[in-house]
């Protein structure tokens, strides 16, 4: 099974977060911005391609026959050893607890 190319379809409320779909999966992914740090920026830029390419930098892929339009989680993606993207969501509250501290 080959998957459509992805779609933009918008902005949820907030901000933060984007809808996109790939045939019939949706997919909400962060926003990358500039306010955020270089490190947490690269983890969920590779996030994001992993899921709306199919392909991250290290070489990890969501293959469209594991993804399950039914499915509502996260999808399991293997990434290589010193990839970021697994550490995107750890990074990203390390990043707004600090800022709430200051």
């Amino acid at each position: 099974m080959t998957l459509a190319p992805a779609l933009f379809l918008g902005v949820m409320p907030g901000g933060f977060s984007e809808a996109w779909s790939r045939g019939d999966l949706l997919f909400v992914v962060p926003v990358v911005s500039d306010r955020y740090p270089p490190t947490l920026r690269e983890a969920i830029g590779r996030r994001r391609s992993v899921l709306l390419s199919g392909q991250c930098p290290c070489g990890a892929q969501s293959a469209p026959e594991d993804l399950d339009p039914r499915m509502v989680g996260e999808a399991a993606i293997v990434h290589a050893t010193g990839c970021s993207a697994p550490d995107a969501e750890r990074l990203m509250t390390e990043w707004i607890s600090n800022r709430s501290q200051s």
